[in-house]
């Protein structure tokens, strides 16, 4: 029941209106930490069984093992991720949209299973977990700690002032214990299996029917019959409130769904609490058939973006650990780059600039009549697009290009490393200072797309918004964050391959042309298939649909503007096509020739 107390409280201005979804977002990481904490220490406990910790050293057992190990990881990702998801597709979108994306699911889950089953084995060796402590100390790994560290303290903050009762009139998060309730919660809560009743002609105070479920957790009531029926929450006798009847007609004729959206209130339909127990009186002259349908959900449905913020972070922690211990060679040359380019004052430069226009967009007036924020989500993930392009394009020309024309280069060549290891060593090192460059921005982009809507209303002079729009805007922009991170992967891979043969001029104007030509591939595709009588363009748009990415794909930021959401099916098909693209990527190490010259 929303009291009203509390719908006064949610309407005062309060700073917990635009701090709660960070909060929310900050216990996801939280979980994560414990998560990674608990799971790096059970691997070190298996790491010192003799038996176990040296099977990755054992060539032909590691094979055996780590496919084993890959096999139960995708039974497990079949059993709980893969069949779930198969029925809801099927049930929402029909058979064809479900086999085409299970389809995706399994390019995902079957390499990234193995994968992970491999790297499970990988971590359990003695001398990776000995390395934990090392890789927290520095790299990628470092700052992805001290962030994560960051974020749970503001978790932890926020659920202390509320149980202290805040500090003064500052509070970040209200009644956090409910909205951790709604997480356990979330797997109790569904679409309820149809029950069919008998009901009898009116007997004077109805029928009772047995039913279990919380007034604030219910979503949507269905109900079928082929009788006018009356159903309440208690005794249907003749002096009921009207207001507390749920009126249900005929409908079973046309196979039609009466439904009921509740609204918990004092006097209502469905009192607060447990509800255990429906009348239904029949106004028909004949026995009636009634099927319920109920669809719950948690009292805040917003918490369950905590667990995927959680696993999220454990797969980035496994996935650095696995490759600094299956690919060492290629984890120092990276580790070496990420921390030359961090350490550029340039770096630090797009972080502040990037930072400062973000919160400056806050107050920039775009004369949208109303829609400004749509606008600040647009100008602001162009900007930080933008900076991580011209970041990784300039680390690129630095690291290959410099490395190469002041023969530098060569002393890594020297030593027992291949072409391909120092390619793929600079490509993830250039990759993981970008990434940082995109969370450290990323989080503050949030945080000012959650504070947006609370700053329109009082310029507006407009009653307070609710916590939960703040939520749905600042969560609609991780999808488009995820997106315009890949497309920037995609200049990553690009601008390395060039910096193999160009100096840091050239790589910036063939990236620039790329950039360019390849948001505007779709409209040039159609253009050259409208007017197919002059060979010149036909031939022009099929080139460019050929050798340049359709960086397109990556752009969402039209539809989330538009109030679309982004299914996680598309952003399975982009990451498909993001790493089709860098399987196909012309990076040509073999070209590195042994005297230390290109071509």
């Amino acid at each position: 029941m929303i009291e009203i107390s509390g719908l006064m409280a949610q309407m005062s201005g309060s700073p917990s209106i635009w701090l709660t979804p960070l909060w929310i977002l900050s216990v996801g990481v939280l979980a994560g930490t414990v998560v990674v904490a608990l799971m790096f220490s059970a691997l070190w406990g298996i790491s010192r069984v003799p038996v176990l910790g040296e099977i990755y050293d054992n060539r032909p057992l590691r094979f055996r093992v780590g496919l084993g190990l890959g096999v139960v990881v995708l039974a497990f990702a079949i059993w709980r991720v893969a069949f779930p998801q198969f029925a809801a597709w099927n049930e929402a979108s029909g058979q064809g949209v479900a086999l085409r994306n299970g389809l995706l699911l399994a390019l995902i889950l079957i390499p990234a299973s193995l994968g992970l089953g491999f790297g499970l084995l990988a971590l359990i060796s003695r001398r990776a977990m000995d390395d934990v402590l090392g890789a927290l100390q520095e790299g990628a790994l470092f700052w992805l700690s001290c962030l994560a560290g960051t974020i749970s303290l503001y978790a932890v903050l926020g659920y202390c002032l509320a149980m202290l009762g805040g500090i003064s009139t500052f509070e970040i998060v209200r009644a956090p214990d409910e909205k951790l309730y709604s997480l356990v919660r979330l797997n109790e809560t569904k679409i309820r299996d149809e029950t069919v009743h008998e009901i009898p002609a009116d007997n004077g105070v109805g029928t009772e029917i047995e039913i279990n479920f919380l007034s604030v957790e219910l979503a949507l009531m269905e109900f079928q019959s082929d009788q006018r029926l009356e159903i309440a929450a208690e005794e249907i006798v003749n002096d009921i409130d009207t207001a507390k009847i749920i009126a249900v007609d005929d409908n079973a004729a046309d196979n039609d769904w009466s439904t009921f959206f509740p609204v918990t209130s004092v006097g209502g339909p469905i009192p607060d609490g447990e509800v255990t127990k429906l009348w239904v009186r029949n106004l028909g002259d004949a026995p009636a058939k009634l099927t319920l349908r109920l669809t719950t959900q948690p009292e805040y449905p917003e918490v369950a973006i905590i667990p995927r913020i959680a696993a999220a972070l454990v797969l980035v922690f496994l996935f650095y650990m696995i490759q600094r211990t299956a690919l060492p060679k290629v984890s120092a040359i990276a580790l070496s780059t990420f921390k030359t380019e961090v350490a550029q004052p340039i770096y630090l430069l797009f972080i502040m600039l990037g930072s400062l226009f973000a919160v400056a967009s806050i107050y920039i007036p775009y004369y949208t009549l109303g829609e400004d924020i749509k606008m600040l989500k647009d100008s602001v993930l162009t900007v930080i697009l933008v900076f991580s392009i011209f970041m990784a394009v300039w680390a690129a020309s630095k690291s290959i290009a410099e490395e190469i024309e002041g023969r530098t280069a060569l002393t890594v060549l020297s030593k027992p490393i291949g072409r391909r290891d120092f390619i793929l060593g600079k490509f993830l090192g250039i990759t993981w200072s970008t990434g940082l460059l995109y969370l450290v921005m990323g989080i503050i982009f949030l945080a000012v797309v959650s504070y947006k809507p609370v700053y329109d209303a009082k310029e507006t002079s407009q009653a307070d918004v609710y916590w939960q729009q703040c939520f749905i805007e600042m969560v609609s922009m991780i999808p488009a964050l995820t997106l315009a991170f890949m497309e920037a992967i995609v200049f990553v891979a690009i601008s390395v391959a060039i910096s193999t043969r160009l100096p840091i001029m050239a790589n910036l104007m063939i990236c620039f042309a790329i950039y360019v030509l390849g948001h505007l591939t779709p409209l040039i595709v159609q253009s050259s298939v409208a007017i197919q009588a002059f060979e010149p363009v036909v031939f022009f748009g099929q080139l460019v649909a050929t050798i340049v990415p359709v960086l397109d794909h990556f752009n969402v930021q039209a539809a989330l503007t538009g109030g679309a959401s982004v299914p996680a099916a598309y952003l399975g098909w982009s990451f498909l096509y993001l790493s089709l693209i860098h399987i196909s990527e012309p990076t040509r190490p073999e070209r590195i020739g042994d005297c230390g010259v290109w071509g």
